[in-house]
């Protein structure tokens, strides 16, 4: 028996193939699923019947409006009833909303047809309900065993996919949340139930492409794909320059003040600094490696806040100015503005220098290149001391509940391609090249995982079009990229300057 399948697909794509695949195993026999793909050759052109139909198919695709299709497709291993396939055309018919159909020929052993089956010679269009295919002429199109799927989903008219494997009639969202519209079974009699089936799939087709979820599906679409791109767009090493800059040479201070060990019983499961008024909107630090100096900021944000009861944006540009903070214990490191820099630095040099000036008294530019404009009269925030937090989760956990977000450093290569969901990569480095903060903590479902998993909830500095709203969900528990590593907490004092 083979030890292992390599499947063309992808777990984000088709998670529910792939976990059936490793559940159906006769004898409780674990074989090890491989996704691999999509190994495809995007750009290859052939003469044959299947090419011209993808090629008839993905044109038909490029003449409609953006976010107005809704793809219908259970995967490459699923086949629906033939009940289930009329409920599904009738209802689509119903919705008037244009659909793009992948639809194979019916299965009606099983319903729930997770196990790769060789199609039947007969046409899956011969099991469409009679004048089907003429009364949506012009409104759909079914494509019949294939369609090259990656291509479709990745263009704008895309704004609904209905992937249901299990005929629970599923109508998913497209983008990050996979978040669904389920059909509930009211009937009560067989007809009852196929008039209930086909009026709910139609209403809520309609409701997804026509409301205000899926209007906003389509916009949060463009909103992730032009945020996406932004970044995927960059070689590894126009990322780091351009948007990570926490300084390479890192290492604690021997001296550095240890915080101190604090109870961890009575941790709540979950909490969030947002919800308290303890985190400002999110920013942007442009084309500028300043990525510590926000850092520093919303961890002495937080830390004022507790202290004296105002959320206050502090200037992260004084900090790019003026900071130039050294490490005495080794040459060449030091605070650069836009070359990097180290949280912990820059809380001695705020101690030092008296505090931080609000955003709007010295705003923030993306450059380097000014001289320092520190007026001591005008300080919003002073900092009374700042510690390390240990190498532990648990700890980070009660400090960040009790002291307020914390300022980390983080490796951030999956970043650079991350639009939302809970990330938890299998391998990354513990290389430290980002500054960010920890705001809070929660358990999310993780698509990687195949199941629900804790995350740190982090704020950036890459603005709100970025991820989840300008937030990234990184598993907590092990360390992930490095996470636990370089954790300060940060306490201020009041200040009475107006």
């Amino acid at each position: 028996m083979a030890e292992g399948i390599i499947l063309n697909s992808f777990k984000d794509l088709e998670p529910g193939a792939i976990k059936a695949l490793h559940e159906k195993e006769p004898g409780n026999y674990k074989r090890k699923i491989y996704p691999v793909g999509p190994l495809i050759l995007m750009d290859k052109i052939s003469n044959n019947k299947a090419d011209d139909e993808s090629s008839q198919c993905l044109k038909w695709r490029d003449e409609q409006p953006c976010g107005s299709v809704l793809y219908i497709s259970v995967g490459s291993v699923g086949t629906l009833s033939h009940e289930q396939l009329i409920e599904l055309a009738i209802g689509l018919e119903m919705s008037g909303q244009r659909f793009l159909w992948v639809t194979r020929c019916p299965n009606d052993k099983i319903a729930d047809a997770t196990y790769f089956n060789v199609q039947k010679t007969s046409n899956p269009l011969d099991f469409l309900p009679n004048g089907f295919l003429e009364r949506t002429k012009g409104l759909g199109l079914v494509q019949p065993n294939w369609a090259p799927q990656v291509q479709i989903l990745s263009h704008d008219s895309i704004g609904g996919f209905f992937d249901s494997l299990r005929m629970k009639l599923d109508i998913r969202e497209c983008g990050p949340w996979n978040s669904t519209y389920s059909l509930a079974s009211l009937c009560k009699t067989k007809n009852e139930c196929s008039d209930v089936k086909r009026l709910e799939i139609a209403k809520v087709v309609k409701g997804l492409m026509e409301g205000e979820a899926g209007n906003g599906v389509c916009v949060r679409m463009r909103e992730l794909k032009d945020a996406a791109a932004k970044f995927s767009d960059l070689t590894p090493a126009e990322f780091r320059r351009n948007f990570l800059g926490v300084n390479r040479r890192i290492r604690l201070p021997s001296d550095a003040n240890k915080a101190p060990i604090l109870p961890t019983e009575d941790l709540p499961s979950d909490f969030d600094w947002r919800e308290h008024g303890a985190v400002t909107p999110v920013k942007n630090q442009g084309s500028c490696g300043s990525c510590w100096s926000f850092s520093t900021t919303g961890a002495l944000e937080g830390a004022n806040f507790l202290a004296t009861g105002k959320l206050t944006s502090l200037s992260e540009q004084q900090l790019v100015d003026c900071d130039h903070e050294c490490d005495p214990k080794e040459k060449g490191s030091c605070d650069s503005g836009c070359s990097g820099g180290l949280m912990n630095s820059a809380f001695e040099y705020t101690l030092k220098a008296g505090g931080l000036m609000r955003e709007e008294d010295y705003p923030y530019t993306g450059t380097d290149k000014a001289t320092c404009k520190f007026d001591n009269s005008k300080v919003a925030a002073k900092v009374a001391n700042f510690s390390v937090v240990s190498l532990d989760e648990e700890q980070i956990a009660a400090n960040l509940v009790k002291n307020g977000p914390l300022a980390l450093a983080i490796n951030a290569v999956y970043m650079q391609t991350y639009v939302g969901g809970v990330s938890c990569p299998y391998i990354c480095a513990k290389q430290l090249d980002h500054g960010v903060l920890f705001v809070g903590y929660g358990t999310g479902f993780s698509p990687i995982r195949m199941k629900e998993k804790p995350y740190w909830i982090i704020k950036n500095s890459w603005g709100e079009k970025w991820g989840e709203n300008g937030y990234y969900k990184i598993c907590r528990g092990r360390n992930v990229c490095g996470v636990d590593s370089m954790v300060s907490t940060v306490a201020a004092v009041s200040t009475s300057s107006k």
